[in-house]
């Protein structure tokens, strides 16, 4: 096994202002994927990060593996509603990086509100593997509807 894929050497760390840049890359390299769609220019997703509800600071975190950004997670308490929606992905093809995301993301999700919800893509197996892998069960299933002029 390469060392450099252990879960050990996954770090995590909270979101500060400088880290903009490689969350932007991240999120790009990633694609589509989770709960939202994130903004393709800094600009806009400082913008996003600044919505009261997100606080980054103490509600995203970065995985760093070699000093490089490979995953990050994120938790936006809904606290009207009483769930913690939370998102997460990983450009690493290890699953160990998922599943620390997603212990991180229940875990400061459970300190908000008392339901977690998680929300996958058609296209994240990978993620829905390692959500059932830690006992999360599948409850609904929504449609993301488009409208396009005719």
């Amino acid at each position: 096994m390469n060392p450099s894929l252990d879960q050990s050497n996954i770090e995590l760390r909270t979101f500060t202002k400088p880290d903009i840049d490689s969350l932007n890359k991240l999120l790009n390299d990633a694609g589509s994927h989770g709960h939202r769609d994130w903004p393709d220019k800094i600009s806009d997703l400082r913008s996003m990060l600044e919505f009261p509800r997100v606080q980054p600071h103490k509600n995203l975190v970065l995985a760093h593996l070699e000093n490089k950004v490979v995953g990050y997670a994120i938790v936006e308490p809904e606290k009207n509603i009483g769930r913690s929606v939370v998102g997460f992905t990983s450009t690493s093809a290890d699953s160990a990086t998922l599943g620390k995301l997603l212990n991180w993301g229940t875990k400061r999700a459970s300190q908000e509100t008392p339901i977690a919800h998680i929300a996958t893509l058609n296209n994240e197996s990978r993620v829905e593997t390692i959500i059932k892998n830690n006992n999360w069960k599948h409850v609904r299933k929504y449609l993301r509807l488009e409208c396009s002029p005719r």
